[in-house]
């Protein structure tokens, strides 16, 4: 398995039909701030939601010196076809030890619901399987996030269990759901 630093070192562009994966930009801000500021969006995220776009500028600068570090780091999804930035998909964590990584995604709600998640995420799976050599790829979600536990299924994860009351978001428990696909489970399927 490639190790994180070797994998980040590379800052890749990945582009599937219709999405380019790419690194944020300071131009960013602006669509970033579009989608972290929406409350529908944020509601089952691990960040509350914006509430200036200088939270936006913030994070876009840490993005950018995690580039630099060659650290783990999210892309960027743009629409090919207009260039506009619609969210953002990374390997929210990383075990070299374990050979694991775990997939996390947003999106900007104007764009729910046309796929672009589910062909992102479908990307993710393919770099984690074909080009870093992973074992072992998770994702969790909300258990009341049926659209979010919909891409995953979609892209050949398994739902592995529920931990009851894991994630805390404004004054509310909610139970996680945990899905994951081993290296026998994506060969298997491609």
């Amino acid at each position: 398995m490639l190790s994180e630093k070797e994998f980040f070192k590379k800052q890749k562009i990945y582009q599937t039909s219709r999405l380019k994966l790419r690194q944020f930009k300071v131009d960013d801000v602006d669509s970033m701030y579009t989608y972290t500021s929406n409350p529908n969006v944020a509601k089952y995220c691990s960040w509350p939601v914006y509430q200036t776009i200088e939270e936006a500028q913030k994070y876009i600068q840490f993005i950018l010196t995690c580039y630099e570090k060659q650290v783990l780091a999210p892309w960027a999804i743009e629409i090919v076809e207009t260039g506009e930035m619609i969210g953002a998909i990374d390997f929210v964590s990383w075990s070299d030890m374990h050979e694991n990584v775990e997939v996390g995604y947003v999106i900007a709600e104007e764009h729910w619901g046309k796929g672009y998640v589910t062909e992102a995420f479908s990307k993710l799976i393919q770099i984690a399987f074909e080009e870093i050599n992973v074992h072992r790829l998770t994702a969790k979600c909300c258990s009341v996030n049926q659209a979010s536990a919909s891409v995953m299924k979609k892209n050949g994860l398994f739902f592995e269990g529920k931990t009851r009351e894991s994630f805390y978001k404004d004054q509310q428990f909610y139970d996680m759901d945990h899905y994951g696909m081993v290296r026998n489970d994506y060969f298997a399927r491609i």
